[in-house]
């Protein structure tokens, strides 16, 4: 008897198979089908005509670099004499430990209540690169923005999956005025190391969220994973805000 029901259910089985087969066959055939393959062939046509993600970097660079090159003029004013002409801390290397063990100006014997190892260390390569020669220093603020304008563009990109929104978004972040004030002013290096580890550590997160099939995959995967949870880590050597900050993006983006 149950040799019997088996036979009869694998045949309703096969039956049902060659009914749905029949109406995909069917439904492949008809206009609304044929429309919307040809849409997305189309899409896909479009894609491909985008501009390569190399010519943008390029393009972000050069607006970039052009619209403050006229800050590499700029002098050492303000708290630059502080962090920077006073402050012997990032004039040897010997001073990393108290670069990430005191506070902002403890250098140059002013008191702050200021946290930020990652700008003092920032300096202190500046200062190996360029001596006391200011132009440098504006030189490498303008390098950090255009890495952030970078990152909005690709941050942007994965988000939206639209390469007009992303150029938009990133070439408005490049030039907006609001920005100008980090960009010129040197000791506002946190205002542009903050940003570039915030944007960093979400662009992360969103890579260690797309690669996790196949081997190679997944060794991206663990990457992205190590290095989204660390770039974090590093906003609160930049800007005491952004880490209080961090989890909004984060969790926004874990809905999706």
């Amino acid at each position: 008897m149950k040799q019997i029901l088996r036979g009869w259910w694998n045949w309703q089985t096969r039956q049902l198979e060659g009914l749905l087969g029949a109406i995909l066959c069917r439904f492949k055939s008809c206009p609304a089908h044929q429309y919307l393959l040809m849409k997305k062939k189309q899409e896909q046509e479009i894609e491909q005509k985008y501009i390569p993600h190399l010519f943008v970097i390029i393009l972000i660079s050069i607006i970039g670099f052009l619209v403050y090159y006229s800050s590499l003029k700029g002098v050492f004013v303000f708290d630059d004499k502080a962090l920077i002409l006073d402050n012997p801390f990032i004039k040897n290397f010997s001073h990393i430990k108290d670069i990430f063990t005191t506070q902002l100006f403890k250098g140059s014997g002013i008191y702050s209540n200021f946290y930020r190892p990652i700008q003092s260390l920032s300096f202190m390569i500046d200062y190996h690169l360029w001596g006391l020669n200011p132009y440098g220093y504006h030189l490498t603020g303008i390098f950090i923005h255009i890495l952030n304008a970078i990152f909005v563009y690709f941050l942007t990109y994965r988000i939206f999956k639209k390469q007009d929104i992303a150029l938009i978004t990133s070439l408005l972040f490049c030039v907006h005025t609001v920005l100008s004030w980090p960009v010129d002013y040197i000791a506002s290096r946190a205002d542009l190391l903050s940003p570039f580890f915030f944007l960093a550590a979400l662009l992360l997160y969103i890579l260690y969220r797309e690669n996790n099939n196949g081997v190679n995959q997944r060794f991206r995967h663990k990457i992205f994973k190590e290095l989204s949870l660390k770039s974090p880590v590093s906003l609160n050597g930049s800007k005491e805000p952004f880490l209080a900050t961090w989890p909004f993006p984060w969790f926004s983006l874990s809905l999706f």
